[in-house]
């Protein structure tokens, strides 16, 4: 099925000809990923709206590839960690881990939600515009990807701690990776399984390591690539001018 424009919009997902916040990760989809071994993975799928996306550009340009979607498909886990609590803002930018912008930009958005939400006291339960995340099924996904004739999407559901491992089934090679799962833990678990099968010249796009919502990616990012050769890049965004970040695989 090839789709124009307005039929993303009319379908509900992300529009990967159009510009929006994930322009590099699409431009990537478009423009590389056919020469890089591997197939694809977006750890946190939530409503599918970009995995959907990322299958459509992938049937048109790396058929041979999967997409491979990791989500528990249930929401939140019940618990939080330190890592994942919002006053950690406060402990990075006085570490110098963050800039004053940034800090300032965190503590704007906090106070938008209380009023929009008229909460008080947010946590990491509180704070998306999507809530705690359970409003997503695993089967309406599939049956919009079958809709879509979409054949190259292999949804698994489950807690990552159970669906990334050595034992379980998914890509042996990977070419690229989309994280989008929010949490320290889910960051953690994610990079443990992906980057031993990032292929050389590959990308992982850390769709929270710049948030205004959820400190636990960067933390969690910051200590697994520490001490590594691994490049964290930040690229371009002309949407909304976000900082978005990136780390790639060195080809030797």
């Amino acid at each position: 099925m090839k789709l124009e424009s307005w039929e993303f919009d009319v379908l509900r997902i992300y529009n990967p000809l159009r510009l929006g916040h994930l322009q590099f990760w699409f431009d990537f989809l478009w423009n590389k990923i056919a020469d890089i071994p591997g197939d694809v993975v977006e750890a946190g799928v939530f409503q599918g709206k970009s995995l959907l996306a990322a299958g459509y550009v992938l049937n048109q340009v790396a058929p041979d590839k999967t997409l491979f979607g990791y989500d528990t498909f249930s929401g939140f886990p019940p618990v939080s960690v330190p890592e994942d609590d919002l006053s950690r803002f406060d402990d990075l930018a006085s570490e110098g881990r963050i800039s004053p912008d940034y800090l300032t930009r965190v503590q704007k958005n906090l106070a938008h939600l209380r009023y929009l939400k008229n909460i008080e006291k947010l946590d990491f339960s509180t704070v998306s515009s999507s809530g705690s995340f359970e409003e997503t099924s695993k089967e309406s996904i599939e049956s919009l990807a079958n809709y879509m004739g979409l054949s190259n999407i292999s949804l698994i559901a489950g807690p990552f701690e159970e669906t990334m491992t050595d034992t379980a089934s998914g890509p042996d090679t990977i070419a690229a990776a989309i994280l989008d799962c929010d949490l320290y833990g889910s960051y953690l678990t994610s990079l443990d399984y992906i980057w031993p099968r990032l292929s050389p010249g590959g990308i992982i796009y850390l769709d929270e390591y710049y948030s205004l919502k959820f400190p636990g990616a960067r933390i969690a990012v910051d200590e697994f690539f520490e001490g590594t050769t691994a490049k964290l890049e930040g690229v371009t965004d002309e949407f909304n001018g976000f900082e978005r970040w990136i780390v790639s695989k060195p080809s030797n």
